[in-house]
């Protein structure tokens, strides 16, 4: 569910993400036919909402992402469709 809002978010700023119904589509469908890492969807996600963000606020969510968020997720070798499990297990320790 969190991945069709995401996406859906994408949509909502066309002008600025370039991205098409079709290309919604295929991305959408993409996500879910295949095993995403978590760390990579991140990344993803900070590229298609870097035209919304405020540069300090981008720079910022960079950062976080590629010197904590990434680097933890990648190690853990956690997927995208796998993160809410994870996080309710971390969150009932």
């Amino acid at each position: 569910m969190y991945l069709e809002k995401s996406l859906s978010l994408m949509m909502n700023d066309k002008s600025k993400n370039n991205i098409s119904s079709n290309n919604y589509s295929t991305i959408l469908s993409k996500l879910k036919s295949q095993r995403i890492l978590f760390c990579d969807y991140m990344k993803l996600w900070l590229e298609t909402h870097k035209f919304k963000l405020q540069g300090n606020t981008y720079e910022t969510y960079y950062g976080q992402i590629y010197n904590h968020i990434a680097p933890y997720f990648a190690e853990e070798g956690i997927y995208l469709d796998e993160i809410n499990v994870f996080l309710s297990a971390k969150l009932d320790r």
